[in-house]
């Protein structure tokens, strides 16, 4: 069996995002003690100056942790005659040798099929994964952090598309085990 993770290089965002939650929570915790403390006799431009930065803190830190994502690191699973993935914006998926039509190692920078549009996921530089449209308008599962990778198309009409750091290790087990690879 083969198995390999691949790692979100930005979930250290997410702590960052909940870092400017907790402090716009203690800036409303703040807010409330010192109106009503103050008898309700506080300076109105300081209260509402403590409500802006409330919902700048809060918006900010929910921007930062739902599109970085942190759901721990993404897995491939590789068996005698069957694929698994398992990924934050994916779910758990499991595909078997008869539910394969073809395979083959490509760039997905410069190839014949590049990502195109995130349906849901993270997308960064270097890391994309969840679900995206290929450039041939098929909808893939992606996990990918490496120009290489093995795209495996589906009888169901979806690809995967898995990029860990070592594609020709995962490429060269699928093809032995799974299904035939071209291009390795």
């Amino acid at each position: 069996m083969y198995i390999t993770s691949v790692s979100n290089p930005a979930d250290f965002l997410v702590y960052i995002g909940y870092a400017l939650i907790g402090i716009a929570a203690i800036a409303l915790i703040i807010g409330i003690i010192s109106y009503y403390s103050n008898g309700k006799d506080i300076n109105k431009g300081v209260f509402t100056k403590m409500i802006v930065l409330f919902v700048a803190l809060l918006m900010a830190g929910a921007i930062i942790t739902f599109t970085t994502g942190s759901g721990g690191a993404s897995k491939i699973e590789v068996g005698p005659h069957f694929i698994a993935i398992n990924a934050q914006f994916i779910g758990s998926k499991n595909y078997t040798s008869s539910e394969i039509m073809y395979a083959y190692v490509e760039n997905i920078n410069s190839g014949n099929l590049t990502l195109g549009n995130r349906i849901e996921g993270s997308g960064l530089e270097s890391y994309s994964e969840g679900i995206f449209t290929l450039s041939n308008g098929q909808t893939a599962y992606v996990i990918d952090i490496s120009a290489i990778v093995l795209i495996v198309h589906l009888q169901n009409g979806n690809a995967l598309v898995l990029g860990p750091s070592n594609t020709t290790a995962l490429a060269n087990y699928f093809n032995k085990n799974v299904f035939p690879v071209s291009g390795i």
